[in-house]
């Protein structure tokens, strides 16, 4: 039968506490890289929409 020590439990629980940031983080990135990606689809569509109205002066 297995028994923890205090040290053992200790470490168990600041490895969750550790995970948890982990996964908060990893929230925090992914949100990030969201909010990037949309900023971005945005600035595409405005260049778009200014090389469509350049070229149809051109034309």
């Amino acid at each position: 039968m297995f028994c923890a020590t205090g040290i053992q439990i200790k470490f168990l629980k600041t490895l969750f506490k550790m995970s948890h940031y982990l996964y908060l983080l990893g929230g925090i990135r992914l949100g990030l890289n969201l909010y990037l990606a949309q900023v971005l689809r945005v600035i595409g569509w405005f260049l778009l929409a200014s090389y469509r109205s350049l070229a149809s002066l051109d034309a």
